[in-house]
């Protein structure tokens, strides 16, 4: 048996909902559980070494190295690693602020019972008050690479576990995908790719099993966000916006991905201007296996609004989104998916939202809700530190 942990992003829900249906969609046979701030996988089989580049929501995947009854003690670690390089690199991490491991102490000793196994080792800690080292300083050092090692020590149960880190996010190429493609509008929405990047595989992870080639619209496209991730994950990607502006805007950052990132090139984005306020065209009639989109969210807000303007405008939004439900599911396959970002409200009083009532007119137009969370609505929240609009993923699947 192979045993996975996952460190998982803010969100931890998401994370934890996006790794279930990327294993499912791969066919994994896995039994997950939390561990801290980790979800631990179990599975008969490897997982992909290229699993974490999917994965949106999680910083860090490490594999289960050995098992102690005891404190861990240097050559206890030397031994699990072995057998040692003649040169190399080990970063020491714990899980959990109150861990008595001194990673200082540990670290020197570590380097003395390798010099006696004939093996030089340098040894990399936290700064500051970390208990672990960030993305940062494991790429730098290369702990993932050559014969180094970043190495996760924490206690569980009645043991103590030692855990390897396989793979860190590319927190770099996340954030150049964000911020320095040629069109950027912050007044147009901003959707973080990571987060594109989890609703892809929310959506295509809960699409049935025998899904082959998979086609995915973002009917409301703007600068192209939802479309690069899907391209980069190597998806059949339609984007449509009504606005002839953020279609020039998502060519051109398209354009930009190719000439920046591996993409196929034989499948680029389709686009074209439509608003959802009126019927999809014919030929794409039945052709789109998942619609994952945010749609508009309303104004730009930096400030809570008063609860009654914040309902105004969700009122106001409740129309346009009956009228895209509505037009979208003669596009779907069946036993299609919408995965959409409704917006919630900072007010002055807490948060306004789409009421339950919504819900139920958009099951009646020929779709049913499908549940990605334990909550009475059935959905999961994104949102961050001091957000004014929040998103609320709601998915439907076509009745």
């Amino acid at each position: 048996m192979h045993i996975y942990y996952f460190q998982l992003g803010t969100h931890f829900q998401l994370s934890r909902l996006e790794i279930e249906k990327v294993l499912l969609k791969l066919k994994v046979e896995a039994t997950p559980d939390m561990v801290g701030q980790f979800l631990r996988v179990s599975t008969p089989t490897e997982l992909p070494d290229t699993l974490l580049s999917q994965l949106g929501g999680t910083e860090r995947i490490l594999k289960h190295m050995a098992t102690f009854s005891h404190q861990p003690e240097p050559n206890d670690i030397l031994e699990a690693l072995a057998p040692l390089p003649p040169k190399w690199k080990i970063g020491l991490s714990v899980l959990g602020a109150s861990s008595p491991l001194n990673l200082q102490r540990l670290g020197i000793d570590i380097k003395k019972a390798a010099r006696e196994q004939e093996s030089k080792v340098a040894f990399i800690i936290p700064a500051g008050r970390s208990t672990h080292l960030n993305a940062a300083q494991v790429i730098f050092n290369r702990l993932t690479k050559d014969s180094n090692v970043e190495l996760f020590l924490f206690p569980h149960k009645d043991e103590w576990v030692a855990a390897k880190t396989l793979h860190v996010q590319d927190i770099q190429a996340y954030e150049k995908r964000d911020t320095r493609r040629p069109v950027r509008d912050p007044k147009a929405g901003m959707l973080p790719p990571k987060l594109a990047q989890i609703m892809i595989n929310i959506a295509t992870g809960s699409l049935p099993p025998d899904s082959e080639e998979i086609t995915i619209l973002d009917p409301f496209c703007g600068a192209g966000t939802v479309l690069q991730e899907g391209w980069l994950m190597r998806y059949r990607m339609l984007g449509s916006d009504a606005d002839t502006k953020m279609i020039d805007a998502s060519e051109a950052n398209l354009r930009w991905l190719a000439d920046n990132f591996s993409v196929d090139t034989t499948i680029p984005p389709l686009l074209r201007i439509h608003d959802v306020q009126h019927p999809f065209p014919v030929d794409y009639n039945g052709i789109v296996s998942a619609i994952v989109t945010e749609p508009y969210l309303g104004k730009a807000r930096s400030t809570p609004l008063l609860q009654q303007i914040a309902d105004r405008d969700i009122k106001k939004l409740i129309k346009m989104y009956k009228l895209f439900y509505k037009n979208m599911h003669s596009a779907l396959m069946p036993e299609g998916l919408i995965l959409a970002a409704l917006p919630q409200i900072k007010t002055s009083s807490g948060w306004a939202y789409f009421p339950p009532e919504f819900i139920d007119e958009i099951s009646r137009i020929g779709y049913r809700l499908q549940q990605l969370s334990s909550t009475p609505r059935g959905t999961l929240v994104y949102k961050r530190p001091d957000a004014v609009v929040a998103r609320e993923l709601i998915m439907f699947r076509k009745a």
